[in-house]
């Protein structure tokens, strides 16, 4: 298995008897403890780097996982502007 397998979005992995399960945007939190804020705020500029990615990435044939990608870019971005100090 290559290093990258396990930082892959695995809620858009088969299940074990191979079903696709539906995709659903991701749902960002607030931190509960404000020290981690900082860290959210360098992960959100990380993670809407990541969706323009796989949303622009020809190689990513399937319409709904490109479409997808779009709108969590977009909820990572909202929230971005909701969780800086």
């Amino acid at each position: 298995m290559a290093p990258a397998y396990d930082m892959l979005p695995m809620s858009l992995t088969p299940s074990r008897t191979g079903k696709v399960r539906a995709v659903a945007p991701v749902q960002p939190n607030v931190p509960e403890r404000t020290g981690q804020v900082a860290h959210v705020v360098c992960a959100i500029e990380v993670a809407m780097r990541f969706w323009e990615r796989v949303a622009e990435n020809e190689w990513v044939r399937s319409d709904e996982v490109r479409a997808l990608a779009e709108v969590n870019r977009v909820v990572v971005t909202r929230f971005g502007g909701m969780s800086r100090p």
